[in-house]
């Protein structure tokens, strides 16, 4: 096992703050649908994967790609932030461009998701949201994959 460096550690923190920060840059001016397309480029995500990581199907990829300024639910939104595993970093930023934020009581799970699921699957965030009673992501297409 590799000893912890404090100078790695913030070697790496800076490279990624300076990414998000040229990645906010460059986004400034787009709207919802076409940040997301931005974080789909710079991802590399197929749309096979894309619908596998969010269970949006290959419309929603197509809509996303034209960047259609078209309003969006908050469970298109979340499922986008989830899957893609942006994180608070980038999931919140992401959702205030369609109108959404996680600072509210009800939105807490969902911020939870995007912290401590960090690497999982939107499945694994459903069992979690469903433990804390909330709405499933994409719950009509989890269920049908998972039978829960």
């Amino acid at each position: 096992m590799k000893p912890f460096s404090i100078a790695e550690n913030s070697l790496e923190l800076k490279a990624l703050a300076q990414e998000k920060r040229a990645f906010d840059s460059d986004t400034a001016n787009m709207n919802f649908r076409g940040t997301v397309w931005a974080h789909i480029k710079r991802l590399g995500i197929t749309p096979d994967k894309f619908y596998e990581l969010t269970l949006l199907d290959d419309r929603q990829f197509r809509k996303f790609k034209t960047g259609s300024a078209q309003s969006v639910t908050f469970d298109t939104a979340i499922a986008v932030c989830i899957g893609l595993d942006l994180g608070l970093e980038y999931g919140e930023s992401l959702l205030a461009k369609a109108g959404y934020t996680l600072d509210n009581q009800e939105n807490l799970p969902y911020k939870m998701c995007l912290v401590r699921y960090r690497g999982q699957d939107i499945f694994s965030c459903n069992e979690y949201l469903k433990d804390e009673g909330a709405r499933l992501v994409r719950e009509k297409e989890s269920r049908a994959l998972t039978g829960f």
